[in-house]
């Protein structure tokens, strides 16, 4: 994640929003907000993550909330790498703030994301490793047909 200047309302300060990059200077980025990404409940597809499985609409993107928060940094990986190897492998992107992550793209795509890091924090619950070769086959079996990471 990195702090971009942009022009925006005053309800925006302090949110995480997603930013379309328009100039590189020496010591910072420019860029023009698209969305708002962590709004409140009644505004994304929201789904804590005690098993349930959420609807997603192409619309909005899906918003996860772990409730494990010594868990979490397992699951993003150091400086976030598991969640750049989900962003690479299922063609998402992937927003994280506190135990929360937005998750946006084409609707398959963001339901296969969903699943992969739902099965992902299945194995952390069970007190397994996730290690970046775990990140990449919860990827793999998400994006197959019928396929379910979480069945391992």
């Amino acid at each position: 994640m990195q702090s971009v200047h942009v022009q925006a309302p005053d309800r925006l300060l302090g949110k995480i929003v997603q930013v379309e990059i328009e100039g590189a200077h020496a010591n910072s980025l420019s860029g023009r907000v698209q969305t708002d990404i962590f709004t409140s409940d009644h505004d994304t597809n929201s789904v804590s993550l005690s098993g349930r499985r959420a609807s997603v609409d192409a619309e909005r993107p899906l918003l996860l909330q772990f409730d494990d928060n010594q868990l979490v940094p397992m699951l993003f990986g150091r400086h976030d790498e598991n969640l750049a190897r989900l962003e690479e492998h299922l063609g998402v992107t992937l927003v994280s703030r506190g135990n929360r992550i937005a998750v946006s793209g084409e609707s398959e795509a963001v339901e296969r994301a969903g699943r992969a890091l739902r099965a992902l924090w299945e194995r952390l619950q069970r007190g397994l490793e996730v290690s970046p070769a775990e990140v990449d086959a919860a990827a793999r079996l998400s994006a197959a047909p019928g396929g379910d990471p979480s069945n391992d």
